[in-house]
């Protein structure tokens, strides 16, 4: 009945130049809530794998609240994508979520030759979606890729929960920040959507991204559900691809 409902269409995929990242690319991040260390966080381009039809960039991210930090609030949280490498869309999106005594585990594959995401979530086992739709994390890729204009918004289609919604990305200003892994002038830009990431998104998100060709992420700022979060890179290795 899925497959009358939704037949395999001809897909041939886009094509998106990417100088920004690749495999081999690992971060490293300090978590702070208010003036404590809170966790340690990181994001890698693990490699690639052939996922829903395509090559693809397996990105996975780690959040980790510290000893001192878990005796109050625990964090073990990761987060994966699979980007498609031609034309940087998502192709599948995995999520195990451990926050206090939250839990959220989800395992999304989106065919785009049948324009439909299938989760392991019942409520939202299939969701009709765009073509080329991003899902939350592929979202902060794919940004890395555009050229970013103080002023410019841009919109990116985004599955998240169950639901597609249009992400507005707000590029504010340029502005010098500082963090252990050195001083980087780099764009201020605002993802605007409600959902789970590495942490849940309780409010607004700020994400500082380098202006070079790289836009290595350098903070983000966040509220989740015990108060503000603040990111700052400690470590980074660029892809030897670049």
């Amino acid at each position: 009945e899925m497959q009358m409902k939704y037949p395999i269409n001809q897909f041939t995929t886009r094509v998106i130049p990417n100088q920004s990242w690749g495999v081999g690319e690992h971060l490293v991040f300090s978590v702070d809530y208010g003036f404590y260390r809170a966790g340690t966080a990181t994001m890698s381009v693990i490699g690639t794998d052939s996922v829903n039809g395509g090559l693809c960039y397996r990105i996975q991210t780690t959040a980790e609240s510290n000893d001192f930090i878990s005796k109050i609030y625990r964090v073990r949280d990761r987060v994966e994508t699979y980007i498609d490498v031609r034309g940087l869309f998502s192709r599948r999106f995995e999520k195990k979520l451990r926050e206090g005594g939250y839990k959220s585990d989800e395992f999304v594959d989106i065919y785009h030759d049948r324009l439909i995401a299938l989760s392991t979530k019942e409520k939202r086992a299939l969701v009709e979606v765009p073509l080329y739709v991003q899902d939350i994390l592929s979202t902060l890729y794919f940004i890395r890729t555009l050229n970013l204009q103080v002023g410019k918004t841009e919109t990116i289609e985004t599955y998240a929960d169950g639901k597609v919604y249009p992400l507005k990305v707000l590029v504010h200003k340029k502005e010098k920040v500082e963090s252990p892994a050195g001083t980087f002038t780099c764009f201020q830009v605002e993802p605007v959507l409600k959902s789970e990431g590495i942490f849940r998104q309780k409010g607004r998100l700020l994400v500082w991204l380098t202006d070079d060709k790289y836009r290595i992420p350098v903070k983000m700022t966040s509220k989740i559900a015990i108060g503000n979060i603040a990111t700052k890179l400690e470590f980074y290795k660029k892809s030897s691809s670049l």
